[in-house]
């Protein structure tokens, strides 16, 4: 098989066809993305199982549909982006970011503002890396705790061997097989319930290295809404 591969698949489902967008990788999960308008998204690992990936799809789509309905009603900031003014996500609550002059870097996050210090000139692109490397910060202690907290589900002697944090591009955690969790620290943008979802489903293929029925069997024992918090993190997007 080549180190990629396209398709398009086609779902019937209340009375509509659902387009869906199959990309295979050398990736070791399968993550979704759900989108207003363009096709459903799938990225899968190379050698999974095209009947894996179907049972994954026909499980979600009820709130694929639903997803798609609230995107599609939701309001398009005036400013997107990092320019000031502009509406940026902290822990699942839009803040308005804000830019002022001063001789060193700061950030500030209040209930309704995000408050960037910065030399001149304040370029997007010199916004944006000064927050995520915020962000990035913040993660190191904020999602230790999480991890910490979504461990209590699980049995005290379960596997885990460290924590790593770095900003991903197109995933929002990982495990290795010697259950060392990596967490994208961009995160910090979700809600609370979105990232506990992230970090008990790396925890979950501690156990069981694939999204197979004993993975779900075991994700619905240690956390039975996770359906609900996955729909809070692809409805972000």
């Amino acid at each position: 098989m080549s180190q990629a591969e396209t398709r398009t698949l086609h779902y019937q489902h209340q009375g509509e066809t659902l387009e869906l967008l199959l990309k295979r990788s050398r990736r070791k999960t399968m993550v979704m993305y759900v989108h207003a308008t363009e096709p459903v998204e799938v990225r899968a690992p190379l050698r999974l199982p095209l009947y894996e990936v179907d049972s994954f799809v026909r499980q979600r789509l009820d709130w694929i549909a639903e997803a798609r309905a609230e995107l599609r009603q939701r309001p398009t900031p005036k400013l997107p982006g990092f320019k000031p003014g502009a509406l940026r996500p902290f822990l699942g609550h839009q803040r308005v970011l804000l830019v002022k002059e001063g001789s060193r870097k700061s950030v500030e996050i209040s209930g309704y503002a995000i408050m960037l210090t910065l030399p001149l000139p304040h370029s997007e692109e010199r916004i944006r890396q000064t927050l995520q490397d915020h962000y990035r910060k913040l993660a190191k202690t904020y999602l230790q705790q999480r991890v910490q907290k979504v461990l209590e589900r699980f049995p005290s002697d379960w596997p885990v061997q460290g924590l790593v944090i770095r900003k991903m591009k197109a995933r929002w955690g990982s495990c290795s097989r010697q259950g060392v969790l990596c967490l994208n620290s961009l995160l910090m943008e979700q809600p609370e319930a979105a990232i506990d979802f992230v970090i008990c489903h790396e925890l979950c293929h501690i156990r069981h290295f694939h999204h197979g029925p004993r993975f779900y069997a075991l994700m619905d024992q240690v956390m039975p809404d996770w359906r609900e918090r996955e729909q809070q993190l692809l409805t972000s997007l």
